[in-house]
């Protein structure tokens, strides 16, 4: 039987359904090029996004005032500062680190310590984890800084979110950048009954090089409170102190 002839018809129809199904594909391909393309973007501008979000929240939280964060000192429970009386030979040093020295107060104000003061981080706040040793932070109460001893099982949640802020906003300020916020370790030496805070600071000696002219200062409070820390910090400034010159 003889091959049936095509049509030039038929071959242009051909052609065209050829041309179609490739216009088609491209088509399809592009969409797929685009929707891989989106999603690219998407998950790099996420990804860009987290971090600045982050930053621009800290910021934020650096920005409240003082008096917002944590209770208002009126509700804070905080008892009067305290005075501890300065023995002359407080401000020796101890040699051997393996050395625990015991303190009359919990937390100290002032006392015997470590040769080396506890080098701060930028953000002057401590967990449980990382904390430097107490008698290393007796010799950084020397040099003038005000610490903040928290009770690491009553202050968590906001309160302690607040208390970091407050770190943080002390050290951004040259005034009171030597501020250090610190767990207590509850085996040397027990808080008063419903405090969960306690403020520290060593005063200046009122006679030069006669430490047992300086005093030592505390105050417990029963809540983190912004407006209650800013005011022992200004009442106790790190140039009064025994070394106010010395990191």
């Amino acid at each position: 039987m003889a091959k049936k002839k095509q049509t030039p018809r038929a071959g242009a129809d051909r052609k065209a359904r050829v041309e179609e199904l490739k216009r088609q594909q491209k088509a399809a391909e592009r969409r797929k090029t685009f929707l891989f393309g989106g999603v690219g973007i998407l998950i790099a501008a996420t990804l860009i996004a987290i971090p600045v979000v982050s930053i621009v929240n800290k910021d934020k939280e650096k920005k409240r005032a003082f008096e917002e964060l944590g209770v208002p000192t009126a509700l804070a429970a905080c008892d009067t500062t305290q005075t501890d009386k300065v023995g002359a030979n407080d401000g020796d040093h101890e040699n051997d680190p393996s050395v625990k020295i015991d303190y009359d107060t919990a937390p100290p104000s002032h006392g015997r310590h470590f040769a080396a003061p506890a080098t701060i981080n930028s953000r002057g706040f401590y967990s449980k984890s990382d904390a430097p040793r107490l008698e290393e932070l007796v010799h950084n109460l020397e040099h003038g800084y005000n610490i903040v001893f928290y009770d690491p099982d009553a202050v968590t949640g906001q309160q302690l979110d607040d208390l970091k802020t407050l770190a943080a906003k002390f050290r951004d300020d040259n005034a009171t950048r030597k501020f250090i916020a610190v767990p207590w370790d509850a085996s040397r030496g027990k808080f008063p009954t419903g405090k969960t805070i306690a403020m520290a600071h060593w005063g200046a000696p009122k006679e030069d090089g006669d430490y047992s002219t300086s005093t030592g200062y505390r105050q417990y409070c029963g809540q983190v409170s912004g407006g209650a820390i800013r005011a022992f910090v200004q009442a106790h400034p790190s140039s009064d102190s025994p070394e106010p010159n010395t990191m």
